[in-house]
């Protein structure tokens, strides 16, 4: 994010109510909340490859079917929220994740 998008955002965060020191307390908590949230989904995203890497080992036939259907809802791993990857882990015959279990593109045939 440049700098000016970060500078506005704190602006709109500042409340004319409250201290300078009030205002810095309440931005400080957002921060801490909003980097706590990163690390949550960093971890989930963590938990969903290691899910995927061993769904690939052990489970081959099981992955191979359920990534060749496409799910109605399909979810990019990068730009998910936690709740959409939490539905995904819950019932992963439901939702697709771009990089995890969704189908791509099918391979062209070689016309001989």
């Amino acid at each position: 994010m440049g700098s000016g998008k970060t500078l506005l955002i704190i602006m709109l965060l500042l409340t004319t109510n409250l201290t300078f020191e009030e205002n810095i307390k309440n931005i400080a908590k957002i921060i801490g909340k909003a980097e706590k949230v990163r690390k949550a989904k960093d971890q989930l995203i963590k938990a969903i490859m290691e899910f995927k890497e061993y769904w690939e080992t052990y489970g081959k036939r099981d992955y191979a079917v359920d990534k060749a259907k496409k799910a109605r809802k399909v979810f990019d791993l990068e730009k998910a929220t936690l709740k959409q990857l939490e539905l995904w882990l819950r019932h992963p015959e439901r939702y697709d994740i771009k990089q995890i279990d969704y189908p791509g593109q099918k391979r062209k045939r070689k016309k001989n």
